[in-house]
């Protein structure tokens, strides 16, 4: 498998939403997740979730804590262990076994709050895309939170992208200079959500409005402005 670690080239944030029942997602809701460590080699997935007490998620069925120190606590997920008849997520694909089904392997991933974001690095744009095809094809809603194009593996005059904004309303715009300024696009910033709440709009208006944004830069960026 390639792995997406290249600094140079496409890179890009993905949000994967479970579109069924999902025992990762539910947690993700009450409890915030600093880091998923995927099933391997037939033993269960851990979590490490942001709480300083095992007991808060003790009482969870399906989780185990483990120990709990410096803010966090690590929690085995037994029931999402491989195993041969069953498929806990009904996902052609659980999340907590891991991205051995992808294309490109995230170099980092994590939750916010229904949302799972991946982030990926290719030497070209077709390969983001057949990872995101992959997903949707393992049975989750996928959309593209952001789009870089670096220096190296593709361009050598590509180190900056001229974009040109005014395709997009002033709505658009302002949304999008409010993400960017609050770090939205980073992946450790905050979600649609929470920004959405902040300006007083609806998080389906906030999201809509930023992913026509990211459609329109893409368009730019992969085709050259045509």
């Amino acid at each position: 498998m390639r792995t997406g670690t290249d600094t140079d080239g496409v890179h890009a944030r993905i949000a994967v939403e479970p579109a069924r029942d999902c025992p990762l997602r539910d947690l993700a809701e009450s409890f915030p997740i600093r880091d998923l460590i995927p099933a391997d080699a037939g033993s269960a997935p851990q979590l490490l979730l942001d709480t300083p007490h095992s007991s808060v998620v003790a009482d969870r069925e399906g989780v185990d804590p483990v120990v709990s120190t410096d803010g966090v606590t690590i929690c085995r997920l037994p029931d999402l262990a491989p195993t041969v008849d069953d498929d806990p997520c009904r996902h052609e694909h659980c999340l907590a076994q891991g991205f051995g089904f992808l294309p490109i392997e995230p170099y980092s991933h994590r939750w916010a709050g229904s949302q799972f974001l991946v982030n990926v690095a290719a030497t070209d744009s077709d390969q983001i895309e057949a990872t995101i095809d992959r997903f949707r094809e393992a049975g989750f809603s996928v959309s593209t939170e952001q789009l870089s194009r670096g220096a190296g593996g593709v361009d050598v005059e590509a180190e900056r992208a001229v974009v040109d904004l005014t395709t997009l309303t002033t709505r658009q715009r302002e949304l999008a200079r409010v993400a960017a300024e609050r770090d939205y696009f980073d992946p450790d910033g905050p979600s649609a959500e929470t920004i959405a709440a902040e300006l007083d709009i609806a998080k389906a208006t906030f999201s809509e409005h930023l992913r026509t944004v990211q459609a329109e830069v893409a368009g730019q960026l992969f085709s050259g402005g045509e």
